[in-house]
């Protein structure tokens, strides 16, 4: 079967099984992998290229990734990659790419059905796709692919830290997504990895020579994986350099670059510190932190490197540490971080998360089951549950992450991933905090809201929580990450993850990111009313009208209907009042109080689902006392207004200064008086 599309092409991916038997000596049975690629532009010469693919095996989370060579190409253009084994059970096919590969440029990629590109593609034809691999028949998938479009299909960085430490002596620098580019293809020397033994202790880096080399010269570039410098909120790149055998001719320079291919990319040299005749052999120099605010959008940093070689001298140039953003590889650890800090769970598997400054405590409940270390198929997280505890009690841990800088962090952000096995609400409660303490039965808790695994998604699936802004946080003298875990059935009940967890390296500007990432803050300050609408008996539709609220004061509304029922999701908890819009002059206004009013806070929330920012206007007896900041997404705003310090008899009075519905709730205020 083939899909009619001008510029796209069908490939044809083949999974034939068999069975095997595993280094245990337990049959394992196995399908076998294999691609037939038709692309838009015949290619000819079956070197040249690698078929990159993803599989996703659910049951037991875990990911094949693979580059498969061709094995041939037929008259018609068609491709057929050679083959790669997977387990027997239930696959998905999650992407699949051809690459260049000399430097793993990518030429055609597959698509989803949320890719403008995917218009006009038979659904049958897009990723991801499911099929359960037997032993008894083998298993096509069909998936259409669209020429490679960089502004697309590039997944740009925010943070990076590279040491160079997983490569092998003298290979080409390719890993992770760091790419050699050789003036003269093969060059036997140029950017490769290296090494040095100092007293046992092995320091890894990476080298640009020609010393030995067979070619008169050469010429090599080391470029870095794509770096996302509009959505980094700390713009610098930072490394160290070495030299050894200064020979004058060799040049080595550094650059920023607006594509992956020097020989085509606008590129400008940077300002860095780099290693000098002047400098010892095998000294590193810091480049110092380069700031990269003037450029925007994907940028490449570039690393040249230009020596002789055939026996003649030139010097070798040494790069290490690389890094992009706001992180150090020595966060890890017991003291508070200076800047960011990034963990990743790596311990004995079962054994608690305790250590590097991390501490796990349990509440009455089986000391097997709390947070603990948990691996599968080097893939490392902290993982709770109950199942299987053995005893008659509910299961509630308490995992606290190391005391945080908010203070003098650069992005005062924290994320982390998620998943779930086992999807039970009713049993389970897996909630974050932030605290002023490491002992959460004393510490002031801030709730964190933030994207969740959840009954959505698949059992394994890694979620991003998205960046949660902290900096209402930075008055604190300590701040601590609290994962809490309760579960009160051990038969009936989910097990949840968390994985990456990075301190103070934001994706965006900070605030609300991908739609979950509002903080409900206990207030510092004591507030000595409140109205919560539960007294409202308002219907659902716009109407002028009033009720008697908590305190027996009366609340007048104008233009306003019920809140919809949390149609959004929010977290809305009770009433609350929606206001319709500014043209209708929407607000609501209190009767008269007494005593004053000194501080303010009130809960927003976005109307049902059209786009367009909402924000609220406060004034106290009819003068305006400020707006709150504007927000067009599904997630709670807290507005607070300190020190009003307004006396004797007052009125409250919040309007919609927007033509979009703007819901409020749980009104705050304190005395003056």
């Amino acid at each position: 079967m083939r899909a009619i599309h001008k510029f796209l092409s069908l490939a044809l991916v083949s999974l034939i099984a068999f069975s095997c038997i595993d280094e245990i000596g337990e049959i394992v049975r196995k399908g076998n992998v294999q691609l037939k690629i038709n692309t838009p532009e015949v290619i000819t010469v079956a070197e040249d290229f690698v078929v990159k693919i993803k599989l996703y095996r659910e049951y037991n989370g875990v990911v094949v990734e693979s580059k498969l060579g061709i094995e041939s190409i037929a008259e018609d253009g068609t491709i057929t990659t050679e083959a790669i084994a997977v387990e027997e059970g239930n696959w998905e096919l999650q992407t699949a790419s051809v690459l260049k590969e000399k430097d793993n440029t990518p030429v055609y990629v597959g698509v989803d059905k949320d890719d403008p590109r995917a218009e006009g593609i038979d659904v049958a034809f897009l990723l991801p796709q499911n099929s359960n691999i037997l032993t008894d028949a083998p298993v096509v998938f069909e998936v259409t692919t669209v020429d490679f479009d960089p502004a697309v299909d590039v997944v740009a960085a925010t943070k990076l830290f590279y040491d160079f430490s997983d490569g092998v002596k003298y290979d080409k620098i390719t890993k992770n997504g760091w790419l050699t580019v050789d003036a003269k293809e093969g060059a036997d020397r140029g950017w490769s990895y290296n090494e040095v033994d100092i007293d046992g202790v092995v320091n890894k880096y990476a080298q640009g020579s020609g010393f030995g080399g067979t070619e008169a010269s050469y010429t090599s570039w080391m470029i870095s994986p794509p770096l996302d410098v509009t959505n980094t909120i700390n713009k610098q790149v930072a490394f160290k350099t070495a030299k050894a055998y200064w020979a004058a001719s060799t040049e080595f320079k550094v650059y920023i670059m607006d594509g992956v291919d020097p020989s085509i990319a606008n590129k400008t040299e940077l300002a860095a510190v780099l290693a000098a005749e002047a400098d010892e052999d095998n000294a590193w120099i810091e480049s110092g932190d380069i700031d990269l605010s003037a450029y925007s959008g994907v940028q490449y940093i570039a690393f040249y490197y230009k020596g002789d070689g055939a026996g003649a001298n030139s010097t070798s140039f040494r790069v290490d540490d690389f890094t992009y953003g706001d992180v150090d590889e020595d966060d890890q650890g017991t003291e508070p971080p200076a800047h960011s800090y990034l963990y990743e769970f790596v311990g004995e598997n079962y054994a608690p998360v305790v250590g590097d400054g991390w501490t796990t405590l349990n509440k009455d409940s089986d000391p097997e089951r709390q947070w603990s270390y948990t691996s599968y198929n080097d893939d490392y997280y902290a993982q709770a549950t109950a199942k299987g505890a053995g005893l008659n009690t509910e299961i509630e841990s308490w995992m606290v992450s190391p005391s945080l800088n908010i203070k003098d962090v650069v992005a005062k952000t924290v994320s982390f991933s998620t998943a779930k096995y086992g999807w039970q609400p009713a049993t389970t409660t897996f909630e974050v905090y932030a605290a002023d303490s490491n002992d959460p039965t004393t510490a002031k808790m801030a709730k964190l809201n933030f994207k969740v695994a959840g009954d959505s998604d698949a059992d394994h699936a890694w979620v991003e929580s998205g960046n949660i802004d902290l900096s209402s946080l930075v008055d604190w003298e300590e701040l601590y990450i609290v994962f809490y875990y309760k579960g009160t059935d051990l038969d009936e009940n989910c097990t949840f993850r968390v994985a990456n967890f990075n301190f103070g390296d934001a994706k965006g500007e900070g605030g609300s990111i991908d739609g979950g990432v509002d903080i409900d803050l206990e207030p510092d300050v004591t507030y000595d009313f409140k109205e919560n609408f539960d007294n409202n008996t308002i219907g659902n539709s716009y109407v002028d009208g009033s009720f008697t609220g908590n305190n027996g004061i009366e609340w007048t509304y104008v233009a306003s209907r019920d809140e919809n029922g949390d149609g959004n999701g929010a977290g809305i908890d009770g009433n609350a009042l929606m206001l319709r819009r500014l043209s209708d002059a929407s607000k609501v206004t209190s009767s008269t109080i007494s005593g004053g009013i000194k501080n303010f806070r009130v809960k927003l929330y976005k109307g049902f689902t059209g786009g367009g920012d909402r924000q609220a206007e406060l004034f106290i007896n009819g003068n305006s006392y400020g707006t709150s900041e504007a927000f067009d997404d599904n997630n709670k705003h807290i507005w607070t207004i300190d020190d009003i310090n307004v006396s004797g008899d007052v009125t409250i009075e919040i309007r919609n200064i927007t033509e979009k519905q703007l819901i409020i709730d749980d009104i705050e205020w304190n005395s003056f008086e």
